[in-house]
């Protein structure tokens, strides 16, 4: 049974390949592509060329080898089969085109575009190669259509190292977002059909690029950095005003200033959310107060809100909910009065009051703890402690202990402890 379906995946892989095949000229090509893939695909933890010509071409390294290494074709007629299958298996106007970096992290330095910078894979700059890579996506299923390398500028500078890694000369630097717009006119012009570009900040903070964007007619949705100077939707352009000396302006200048991205969404109207924070066995509501600024203490976070960071949308859910307790009793609850059963601030704001508007009905979730406190014991049956005793001078009345000398300390004049 297992080598039937063995049979079966190396026949559907072998139907899939064939057109890819057909632009490969040499016979030893059209042979060796379809081992290699097997190898890439299949079982085994290492996908070098040594073990899978182990597992699936014993005896022929260098043959596999020869053609990983040093076979060469045109890279072009492939690039465009792959766009083909891709867009019919996941193409249309409901596909999105995610633009992001694919990083191989490498340990020497010779390899072309290898450099210390940023590696996604690792989440910290380290020695790598980085590709600009764009996916076509539709629902759950992604198909990568491109791959790009991005060349650094200390290798576009040095002539020596790009000779000896096989650089052709007329490669130059160019930054990632402009790499990324190449390549969205590669696959377009390929036949890839997509409704919108996804990407991260890295490429969303390049006006350049999402001006490229929209000058190809393309709806798009990219991360912008927290520090993004933006304008509201509603600027306009107005002369610039006139100085008490010198010539009039030329340029109009926007009706109002421009802000971060920060304080953009620090100045949107904050949402009402309940949440619960629990404390010992029992849970309460807290509610932030209409105009209350600043954030919740670390320790009254719910853990669902804990991850919301960013300037993302989900960030204005959290973002100054600090809990509302009163410092004091209310009037006529003294907390060191023993005769009246004063429940502590977090038992007298769990319902919402009427001055907050409280009219929404208390979720099933909430622990209801305004209610009447349990029966005690008389204050009779508490055991008390005695209070300090104070220091005493030399006629019998309580004084202060002289400042800057602690308690039970031995006393300079009689040598007695305080």
């Amino acid at each position: 049974m297992a080598d039937l379906h063995e049979t079966d995946w190396h026949a559907y892989l072998t139907d899939w390949l064939a057109p890819f095949l057909d632009h490969l000229r040499h016979p030893s090509q059209k042979h060796w592509a379809p081992v290699y893939l097997q190898g890439l695909l299949g079982p085994g933890e290492r996908k070098s060329i040594e073990p899978i010509a182990d597992r699936l071409a014993p005896g022929a390294f260098q043959q596999l080898h020869h053609f990983v290494s040093a076979s060469s074709w045109r890279p072009e007629p492939l690039e465009v089969e792959l766009v083909r299958k891709a867009q019919e298996l996941v193409g249309g106007p409901d596909a999105v085109l995610a633009i992001d970096d694919t990083a191989l992290v490498k340990q020497g330095r010779e390899s072309v575009g290898v450099a210390h910078q940023y590696c996604g894979q690792l989440g910290k700059p380290a020695n790598c190669q980085v590709l600009v890579s764009l996916t076509l996506a539709r629902r759950e299923v992604p198909v990568c259509i491109g791959l790009r390398l991005f060349l650094p500028e200390a290798w576009a500078d040095d002539t020596d190292r790009r000779l000896r890694a096989g650089v052709p000369l007329p490669v130059a630097f160019q930054p990632k977002w402009r790499l990324a717009l190449e390549e969205i006119d590669r696959v377009r012009a390929a036949g890839a059909v997509f409704g919108c570009v996804a990407a991260d900040a890295e490429y969303g903070k390049a006006a350049a690029f999402r001006a490229g964007l929209t000058e190809r007619g393309l709806r798009y949705a990219v991360g912008i950095p927290p520090t993004q100077k933006v304008y509201p939707a509603d600027v306009t352009l107005e002369p610039a005003p006139l100085g008490p000396t010198g010539r009039r302006p030329k340029h109009p200048v926007p009706s109002v200033e421009a802000r971060s991205v920060a304080a953009m969404v620090d100045a949107l109207p904050a949402l009402r959310v309940v949440a619960l924070r629990h404390q010992g066995p029992a849970a309460g509501a807290l509610r932030r107060r209409a105009g209350a600024r600043g954030r919740r203490p670390a320790a009254a976070r719910s853990p669902a809100s804990a991850g919301l960071d960013g300037v993302a949308g989900l960030r204005a859910a959290h973002r100054g909910r600090a809990p509302i307790l009163p410092d004091q009793p209310p009037r006529g609850h003294a907390a060191g009065d023993p005769g009246r059963r004063y429940q502590g601030p977090l038992g007298l704001r769990t319902g919402a009051p009427a001055d907050e508007g409280g009219t929404r009905p208390r979720s099933p979730g909430v622990s209801q703890l305004d209610g009447p406190a349990p029966p005690r014991g008389s204050d009779h049956d508490r055991p008390v402690l005695p209070p300090a005793r104070a220091a005493w001078g030399k006629k019998g009345a309580p004084t202060a202990l002289p400042p800057g000398r602690p308690h039970n300390q031995p006393c300079p004049r009689c040598a007695a402890r305080s």
